[in-house]
């Protein structure tokens, strides 16, 4: 019997593992090949006549565009008017730069302009009442929004999302203290409440399990209605702050001109935080040349004649 159990054993086959091809790869592999610059317009082009088209039709009609303006108007492929196409939509650039993250993560973000308004009114709310947002709000508005900066502290700290949690406690505490408003605490400001709203969106979709459309469609309305209680229905909040101003539109204080605009470019490009590209502007009427961007990269331009009285 025993011998009987050996000559089983002995005939027994193991499963022979299947050994991977050396010339097979997973998809992430495909996408770190290293090949030369012909091959990838080869492999471009064959991805096209296969209909993966990807950004080829948003090319296309950014050229057709192009042309069309150009050929009706005379002064579009000016300087002057390129810089302010870039100066007019670099806000909007700012935030397609961070829905980039979103885009490929394969999520959607359709509430991002909306909660840019709300952390500007925030921001214009807190330097025109001189730091008072409770007699900028109201009572009930005031309480919900120090409840909502509360509930995003708890959730990035759950989440471990600890850049999060600072940022949100940093504007609970300047709404709550009433700090003094400046400039540049007023920007501040806006990015953490910019951050606070990241944190729970953030913490529905990743943590809930909503998807992502769903939950930013809702807010997209939401943050709607926040700017309408904010601002007043067709109201505006007239900011004359020189600094902020001049970061919105230009550089133009004496102690920083092409320096401090390359530095605050490359500063928000990095950051992907809420700002405008910096442009040329003075506060004075030099008479040398001056050092500018984006109206002129490499090259200086002339300042603009003085008006006639």
């Amino acid at each position: 019997m025993s011998s009987e159990e050996g000559s089983m054993t002995n005939t027994t086959e193991t499963p022979e593992q299947e050994t991977p091809q050396p010339g097979a790869i997973s998809d992430f592999g495909i996408d770190t090949t290293s090949m030369s610059t012909g091959e990838a317009v080869r492999d471009y082009w064959s991805r096209v006549r296969g209909g993966e088209l990807g950004s080829l039709p948003a090319l296309l009609g950014l050229v057709v565009l192009l042309i069309v303006f150009g050929s009706l108007s005379d002064t579009f492929f000016t300087l002057g008017n390129l810089a302010n196409l870039l100066q007019q939509g670099a806000s909007i650039t700012i935030i397609a730069m961070g829905l980039v993250f979103v885009l490929l993560l394969g999520e959607i973000d359709l509430s991002a302009g909306t909660a840019s308004g709300v952390t500007a009114s925030v921001m214009a709310l807190h330097l025109i009442n001189g730091g008072n947002l409770l007699g900028g709000m109201g009572d009930t508005v005031f309480y919900v929004f120090c409840g909502w900066l509360i509930l995003a502290i708890v959730l990035s700290v759950l989440m471990k999302i600890w850049a999060g949690a600072a940022l949100s406690l940093i504007a609970l505490l300047m709404a709550v203290l009433g700090v003094a408003p400046n400039a540049w605490l007023e920007m501040l400001l806006a990015i953490c409440v910019g951050a606070s709203i990241g944190c729970i969106t953030g913490y529905l979709v990743a943590r809930v399990g909503i998807p992502s459309f769903v939950v930013t469609l809702a807010l997209f309305l939401v943050w709607n209605g926040v700017v309408l209680q904010f601002i007043g229905q067709g109201g505006t909040l007239g900011l004359r702050d020189d600094t902020i101003f001049n970061v919105a539109n230009a550089v133009s204080t004496r102690s920083a001109r092409g320096c401090c605009s390359w530095s605050q470019w490359a500063a928000t490009r990095r950051s992907c935080s809420a700002g405008t590209s910096p442009g040329c502007a003075r506060d004075s009427w030099p008479s040398r040349r001056h050092w500018c961007w984006p109206r002129s990269v490499a090259s200086p331009c002339l300042p603009p004649s003085r008006p006639t009285r």
